[in-house]
């Protein structure tokens, strides 16, 4: 019987516990797939499928290190000995730099918040973004919104994939707890001054402090530390307030969406999150700042005004939400998830993903 040689790995430069790298595992199925990471990045405790394997290349001592050395370190390790010749790189300013330092052919995946905030940084990131995009040879995007303003960077629309993550099938399965009537709160971004966490406990604390009732939960994610620490001293005195520590695994996710009552996304920028999409397809109604990127789903969010003081618009979404009836949060969880079903395909995005790994891959393209 003739041998028949194992498909050649796919290769990641990723946080393999990130929740974008998880879609592509999603999508890739049994293939092989290898994580090259820095020392900061691990699993951390996240089960991954047995094809999936995680490489550190770099000492331990690495992560001693700030992290953008980190970064640089594992692109020039890359390039000198990684038998590879293309990656998918996750975010642009850190896996993307090693990417573009590894010499190598590379797609990435983007955060809408390096991509945005772009004006208001410097000239030296500006033009880092502006190179690492220009490399890539595909880029994804999940909103009109990012491809218009990756677009307007690159100056051409060929290499961006604009295509919803979509929603793995795992949210679609049978609800794991009982819903509380609390209401409960959840924000299921990383803890970082981007989403503007301190402002979001403030405004709850108040909300609280002022008779309110419900719980609020944070997902740590991968967090600043120095900012984790300022946000951990904030909300220690309230027993409402429950930081979830670390990378959690999808299940676990799924067990804190089903308590919950309501999503939080309210980031200075972004694009249309799976996360938002996950708390939607477990009946956690949206809660969204009123981004462009966000008009996918505004007919089953709630929308957070925005008057220019962060803290009070905040408190006043507590508000609001919190005097939403039983019946007013049953309707609108329903319609969360019909619109998820209904429009968000993971199928759809595996087929397009799968497309543009296709040139790079023989067991792919064959």
């Amino acid at each position: 019987m003739p041998q028949i040689d194992p498909p050649s790995p796919l290769y990641f430069i990723a946080n393999p516990a990130s929740p974008h790298p998880r879609h592509w595992l999603e999508y890739t199925g049994s293939m092989p797939v290898i994580f090259y990471h820095i020392p900061r990045h691990s699993a951390n405790g996240s089960k991954l499928p047995d094809n999936v394997k995680t490489i550190c290349p770099l000492p331990a001592i690495a992560a001693k290190f700030p992290v953008i050395m980190q970064y640089i370190w594992l692109g020039l390790w890359l390039r000198f000995f990684a038998p590879v010749h293309f990656f998918h790189a996750h975010n642009s300013s850190g896996y993307g730099l090693s990417a573009l330092l590894s010499g190598r052919t590379f797609g990435l995946t983007t955060y809408g918040s390096e991509i945005f905030s772009m004006p208001s940084r410097s000239r030296l990131y500006r033009a880092m973004i502006r190179k690492i995009l220009n490399k890539a040879i595909f880029i994804t995007a999940t909103s009109k919104h990012m491809q218009d303003v990756v677009e307007k960077i690159i100056g051409q629309t060929d290499k961006i994939a604009l295509f919803s993550v979509g929603v793995p099938p795992i949210f679609y399965a049978p609800k794991t707890v009982d819903r509380d009537n609390g209401p409960i709160w959840i924000s299921n971004r990383r803890i970082h001054p981007y989403y503007h966490t301190a402002e979001l406990i403030a405004a709850f604390i108040q909300y609280k402090n002022a008779g309110g009732g419900g719980g609020l939960a944070l997902l740590e994610g991968d967090s600043d530390a120095q900012y984790l620490a300022q946000v951990r001293d904030q909300a220690a005195p309230y027993n409402a307030i429950e930081i979830i520590s670390g990378f959690i695994p999808q299940q676990e996710i799924i067990s804190h969406l089903d308590r919950a009552s309501f999503c939080i996304s309210a980031p200075e920028t972004d694009q249309l999150s799976s996360s938002i999409l996950e708390g939607a397809a477990r009946g956690a109604i949206p809660i969204l700042r009123p981004l462009e990127s966000y008009k996918a789903v505004s007919s089953i969010a709630h929308f957070i005004e925005d008057s220019g003081n962060l803290e009070e618009d905040f408190l006043k979404m507590f508000q609001q939400t919190a005097a939403f009836s039983a019946a007013q949060r049953a309707e609108m969880a329903t319609k969360a998830r019909q619109l998820v079903t209904e429009k968000f395909s993971i199928a759809a995005a595996k087929d397009r993903y799968l497309q543009l790994l296709a040139p790079y891959h023989k067991a792919l393209a064959s």
